[in-house]
């Protein structure tokens, strides 16, 4: 330790970096990776068969439409609910809500519950909003999170199969079946 004034201290030395590493070029095959992180929610999980749900298009509007109409009919934050289209064991697809907040905070259990009001307010907001129904906007179906999404989401779709669901009740499969 010195006393006095601070003296500077010596720049460290940086290795030069080998200029070979542009002049490579990858040969080997793209493949997609997903990194994620495991932690308990609540889930609620939908599986219907409906007219105009044949492809994964149709399904993400749909999705989209479900997940804003709760939103909009229980007055949940939409920050505080998400969801996916997902395939299950038998290889339907079908709808998983689940709520963002680690250990769940019951949104989904809300939305079970009122799936007549989720259903009313998606049809009021998708049939309501000016754009095309072949494309969508900020206004019904697109959101900041479901960006990738975008150009596939259709207004147009996920009215179709809102307007033709009957038994709602019959759609939430209890947990853990």
């Amino acid at each position: 330790m010195r006393l006095g004034r601070p003296q500077p201290r010596p720049a460290p030395q940086v290795a030069p970096q080998p200029a070979a590493r542009q002049a490579l070029h990858c040969t080997g095959p793209l493949r997609w990776r997903s990194l994620a992180h495991t932690y308990e929610t609540d889930i609620l999980r939908l599986r219907l068969d409906a007219p105009g749900l044949d492809t994964r298009e149709q399904w993400h509007s749909l999705l989209y439409a479900v997940l804003e109409g709760a939103a909009d009919g229980l007055e949940i934050s939409r920050a505080d609910i998400d969801g996916v289209v997902h395939s299950g064991a038998d290889g339907r697809s079908g709808l998983v809500l689940f709520d963002t907040v680690p250990g769940g905070a019951g949104s989904v259990l809300r939305i079970a519950g009122a799936l007549d009001t989720v259903i009313a307010t998606a049809v009021r907001r998708v049939a309501s909003c000016d754009c095309g129904l072949e494309t969508s906007c900020y206004g019904c179906l697109r959101t900041p999170r479901n960006e990738r999404h975008h150009e596939d989401l259709s207004r147009g779709a996920a009215l179709t199969v809102l307007t033709s669901l009957n038994g709602l009740a019959s759609w939430a499969e209890p947990p853990g079946a």
